[in-house]
């Protein structure tokens, strides 16, 4: 009998999840369907239950060993960060999405801080989530904005504009893919207000 118990689990295991699941449940049905729930039919439940916990686990382990062995995926800005890293621009100011992930993504080689567009259209620091130390000129040295880029399309698409309206003409501008970076020759904090 084990024998056959044996290989009707081994079938069972091989058996997709809907169907694991509702021969578990009739089982358990047809067990308790005297009102009495024998050592035996209590030991071929757990039984059934456990090849159908172990075939379960297997199949997350393997989804699980599957994405690990995947190649990550660089973040939209890697590019504009390995340029900046490159360029020795080390300190400077972006939009919201672009200044946190480009700190992130060079290890803190570059620190480029949040601004925002005012009702003026002149830049000014976005305060949300950030250390209002990093505008501060006498602490942080910033000569360039990154504008443009994934996000371009909302309204912060405006943010070069606002710049050169801001802190004036830049002495460079480079285009690095759908970026715009505009350098200046001196600390552009002094001109935030």
């Amino acid at each position: 009998m084990l024998v056959q118990l044996d290989a009707a689990l081994d079938k069972l295991a091989a058996a997709s999840g809907p169907i694991k699941q509702r021969l578990l449940m009739a089982a358990a049905h047809v067990v308790s369907a005297d009102g009495v729930l024998l050592t035996q039919e209590a030991e071929l439940l757990r039984a059934v239950a456990a090849s159908l916990a172990v075939v379960v686990a297997a199949g997350y382990l393997g989804a699980l060993a599957y994405a690990a062995v995947q190649p990550s995926i660089p973040s939209a800005n890697q590019p504009l960060a390995s340029w900046l890293v490159a360029h020795h621009l080390t300190n400077g100011l972006a939009s919201y999405w672009e200044a946190d992930s480009v700190t992130l993504d060079t290890g803190d080689k570059v620190t480029v801080s949040s601004v925002e567009i005012d009702r003026f259209d002149k830049l000014i620091p976005y305060k949300w989530e950030t250390d209002t130390t990093q505008y501060d000129p006498k602490l942080h040295d910033a000569r360039f904005v990154v504008a443009g880029g994934p996000a371009a399309d909302l309204p912060i698409a405006g943010l070069a504009r606002a710049a050169i309206h801001t802190f004036g003409s830049p002495s460079h501008i480079y285009q690095v893919g759908s970026y715009t970076i505009l350098v200046w020759n001196y600390n552009i904090l002094g001109h935030l207000d």
